[in-house]
């Protein structure tokens, strides 16, 4: 929806502090193209870059304020209807305006921040500024779906929406070298509190934080994990309920999350991937109005194209799609990543997805529904369903294993204990993140007997505390890069509920079909496919997930030139035959992870432009067959 930033501090000169977060507004303008203002209080500045898509009227322009409080919002609150009525009814209020933001702002002034925190549903990440009692309020939305980074140092709180508003401020140009070692892991965009810049970090999901401008105190408070979500009578209650009823109940809520999800005074669309799950959503939301769809036809093997026109055509709908050569991805690399600000390593078809939110927005749509989530929620990728069968699978190598192992020192000698001296170091770096949430979810299960049951009924809250945030970082950056806003039907709260209290058994089908060969016999999304076929077409809904593929870091070779003067070699103290050892003794797929890494520490810290980098992508590397 938009772009948000400020500072706020005792101590700065207004004009000081107000060209600074203009300045930050002038880097996010792609956020937010329909208006940008920057406003003064009294020890604190304001800026927002508007998307206008509820109440396009110039009144609901942000920041929103009046002489006591001051908001500026990027997101949407799906439930703004209903709050919009309990306020009115509560409080005797009379709204100016037919926006979320305003319904927002006095639920922040009459409810307090905690109470409306828990009432709210949707996708947001704000600013309030308490004016009287000098208190600056940032929260984000439950599962991370709008971005959120800070930095407190020094008396100073200061916030955007990208990594690239603070990064803009001269004194936020330090790269934290602690953390460059797991950048070729991806974790930027996979963590959910870490930051490349010194000082800086990510405001984490379901938290808010209180920063008390006089005493420069802040504080971090959840008001959410996901954990809460968990409701033993009505996990019961399914686990007791028959397919079909569970299949009626899946269809009301889905249905009544799409409707809420679709709200807008703009023009709408949806991606299709081809696959099952956009498909869901583009054939609910039919039922209410008809969306413009837009594809990626990625050229070659990997084309999906095929079954996104085969779901035009029964839904009778306009589609729009992008071709995507190989020859692509080297040209558009460097401008891709400037806007994802980390580097291209887990999604590299966020390089396409820049090009099919180009084409959303040549045909004037403003925001788009998309069907990330799903698998997380509801089993869909093939190592969540075959965990039961990893000992059967594993049993001829834990034979040999226990006979090796009764040689003395050879089992500290071959790692077969399978110590991951890797994986430790990378938990240890990231302050053990992922395992501190992975032990949480597995307790908040206590209520199961059953601990195979319980742990594979974590995984859902595992995926939802982990691997989802890159996914909706890889959306929200490559969207907002030609000012799209992606809306995820998939991750509302009460398709979230539902999924969370929903027993294995209902999310995995069972067939005497080879139906895929990662998992024969076993059908992934069982749910998601009964509905899919009920709603849509028996074709659509057993479609096998493929993922977006595209030929991307597996597909290119890179010559050590590249790396001469560059990134790597002057933060590491590289030497010429050092680089061409690397090149010579290393894999081509690490090779091309450093090289999405020296694109990215080119732009941000070696201050390259995006045409010098592209010139040197062009000059050093190739696509290979």
């Amino acid at each position: 929806m938009c772009g948000i930033a400020g500072i706020a501090n005792s101590f700065s000169p207004k004009e000081n502090t107000e060209n600074k977060v203009l300045k930050m507004c002038q880097i996010m303008r792609h956020r937010g193209p329909d208006n940008t203002t920057i406003s003064k209080y009294p020890n604190a500045v304001f800026g927002h870059n508007r998307l206008s898509l509820i109440d396009i009227n110039e009144r609901s322009n942000q920041p929103f304020q009046n002489g006591n409080f001051a908001l500026v919002f990027n997101g949407e609150i799906y439930n703004y209807l209903e709050l919009r009525k309990n306020l009115t009814k509560e409080f005797y209020l009379e709204f100016k305006t037919t926006s979320d933001t305003e319904v927002l702002f006095f639920s922040l002034i009459h409810w307090g921040i905690e109470l409306t925190l828990k009432r709210l549903k949707g996708m947001f990440a704000f600013a309030f500024y308490d004016i009287l009692n000098g208190k600056v309020y940032l929260s984000r939305d439950r599962t991370g779906m709008k971005p959120l980074f800070y930095s407190v140092q020094e008396g100073q709180l200061v916030f955007s929406s990208e990594l690239k508003g603070i990064w803009v401020l001269d004194e936020f140009k330090k790269l934290n070298e602690k953390y460059l070692s797991i950048a070729t892991f991806a974790e930027f965009e996979y963590s959910r509190r870490l930051s490349a810049i010194i000082g800086v970090k990510q405001l984490e999901p379901g938290t808010f934080l209180t920063f008390d401008i006089e005493t420069s105190i802040s504080k971090i408070e959840y008001y959410f994990k996901m954990s809460d979500y968990i409701s033993e009578p009505e996990f019961e209650r399914r686990a007791r309920a028959n397919g079909n009823e569970i299949l009626e109940e899946f269809e009301y809520i889905f249905s009544e999350t799409i409707f809420k999800v679709m709200a807008a005074d703009a023009k709408m669309g949806a991606f299709v991937s081809g696959g099952i799950d956009s498909s869901l959503c583009v054939a609910i939301a039919f039922q209410k109005a008809p969306l413009s769809l837009f594809t990626s036809n990625v050229v070659g093997k990997h084309s999906e194209l095929q079954n996104s026109t085969y779901l035009s055509k029964i839904l009778n709908a306009n589609l729009y799609k992008h071709d995507f050569t190989p020859e692509l991805f080297l040209k558009s690399w460097a401008k891709a990543t400037w806007f994802y600000e980390s580097p291209i390593l887990s999604h590299p078809n966020a390089v396409p997805f820049q090009y099919v939110s180009e084409l959303a927005n040549l045909h004037s749509c403003k925001a788009v529904l998309t069907g990330e989530g799903s698998d997380e929620l509801f089993l869909g990728y093939p190592r969540l369903l075959t965990r039961q069968f990893e000992g059967l699978i594993k049993s001829p190598f834990n034979i040999l294993n226990s006979i090796y192992k009764k040689v003395p020192g050879i089992s500290r000698y071959l790692n077969l204990d399978n110590n991951n001296f890797h994986e430790d170091f990378f938990q240890f770096l990231g302050g053990y993140e992922l395992k501190e949430k992975q032990l949480e979810n597995l307790k908040a299960y206590d209520f199961l007997k059953n601990k195979n049951i319980a742990f594979d009924q974590a995984m859902t809250l595992n995926m939802l505390e982990r691997s989802i945030h890159s996914l909706l970082w890889r959306n929200d950056r490559m969207g907002m890069m030609h000012s799209i806003e992606s809306r995820f039907p998939f991750l509302y709260e009460d398709i979230i509920e539902f999924s969370i209290n929903l027993p294995r058994k209902h999310k995995i089908g069972m067939t005497s079909k080879i139906y895929n060969y990662k998992h024969p016999f076993l059908i992934d999304k069982h749910i998601v496919r009964k509905l899919t076929e009920k709603v849509l077409d028996k074709k659509l809904a057993y479609i096998q997930k493929k993922g977006f593929p595209v030929a991307g870091l597996m597909n290119i070779s890179v010559n050590s030139e590249f790396f001469y003067n560059g990134f790597w070699q002057k933060t590491l103290g590289l030497t010429p035959s050092a680089l061409k050892l690397i090149k010579e003794n290393s894999h081509a797929y690490f090779i091309a992870k450093l090289a999405s890494v020296e694109i990215w520490g080119s732009l941000f810290f070696e201050n390259q432009t995006i045409d010098e980098v592209e010139k040197r992508i062009l000059a050093h590397i190739s696509l290979t067959p």
